[in-house]
């Protein structure tokens, strides 16, 4: 048994394994979190996450690129369709919202450029490094999405 590993009886807690991701997708309807792929290759990931409020109006947007990737517009393209798909499987989604490093320009430039808008700053938010680090909140609602990927296309 892996060296990591809580057996509680009623089920276990154990690391992930290569397989588990296909034992995920079978309960997940509609899935949620995505491979993002170019060439046949998976150069990211992007997903999202419903808040646990009762309505479950907002859900909060997650993604990377691998940095050999970066400047090809790959994340602005994932985020805004993810966006779209998020707000067509759920019709109570009124609203998704993305935190990252206020550092991370990169990461909020392609937060606008999928049509999202500066809420806030969140100081001294997360610690990255062992420090302290201030976090950008981003976020768009349902009417401003249907507006502008309406436009992108």
């Amino acid at each position: 048994m892996d060296p990591i590993s809580l057996d509680l009886g009623l089920c276990v807690i154990r690391r992930w394994r290569e397989g588990d991701v296909v034992s995920l997708a079978r309960r997940v309807d509609p899935p949620r979190q995505f491979a993002i792929v170019v060439a046949g290759e998976t150069v990211g990931g992007i997903g999202y996450r419903l808040d646990t409020a009762a309505r479950r109006c907002a859900a909060e947007l997650g993604y990377w690129v691998n940095e050999s990737y970066w400047g090809r517009g790959i994340g602005t393209a994932a985020v805004r369709a993810m966006t779209a798909f998020a707000f067509r499987a759920h019709t109570l989604l009124d609203r998704i919202y993305a935190v990252s490093f206020a550092s991370n320009g990169a990461s909020a430039r392609v937060l606008e450029k999928a049509g999202f808008t500066l809420e806030s700053t969140i100081r001294l938010g997360a610690v990255k490094e062992g420090r302290a680090v201030d976090q950008v909140l981003y976020a768009i609602v349902r009417e401003e999405g249907k507006n502008r990927h309406a436009t992108d296309r």
